[in-house]
């Protein structure tokens, strides 16, 4: 077996919220058997000229996938439930927020509840 690596994943909806936060989760746990979910947070929209609400969630996934991969494979998760790049209606982000212990969200500092969601994970 390859090596293993751990992911922290921010999941993200403001569009059918509900619904596309209950569908990733779905998604993740058939793709990820190691996957491991923090609570559902409700937040504004952060640096956006409108306002709007999100459902912010994290995922801890254990996986061979490495980076490029991983990444690649959220992406294409984010399609099938309905993501449309450069829209307003945002139905799922997925974003690898921290790679083996490191923060890698460019704007991680940016945005509190993704500490906040990280703190949860008891490890």
């Amino acid at each position: 077996m390859g090596e293993c690596f751990t992911y922290y994943v921010g999941i993200g909806s403001n569009y059918n919220a509900d619904f596309n936060i209950g569908v990733a989760n779905l998604l993740l746990s058939a793709c990820f058997s190691s996957a491991v979910f923090s609570q559902v947070l409700r937040t504004e929209g952060i640096g956006l000229s409108y306002k709007c609400w999100y459902l912010n969630q994290m995922v801890r996934i254990q996986t061979t996938l490495d980076f490029k991969k991983m990444a690649f494979a959220l992406k294409e998760l984010e399609k099938q439930v309905g993501r449309v790049k450069d829209s307003r209606n945002v139905a799922l982000d997925l974003d690898i927020v921290e790679a083996d212990g490191v923060i890698v969200h460019k704007n991680y500092h940016k945005y509190p509840f993704l500490a906040q969601l990280r703190s949860t994970f008891n490890d």
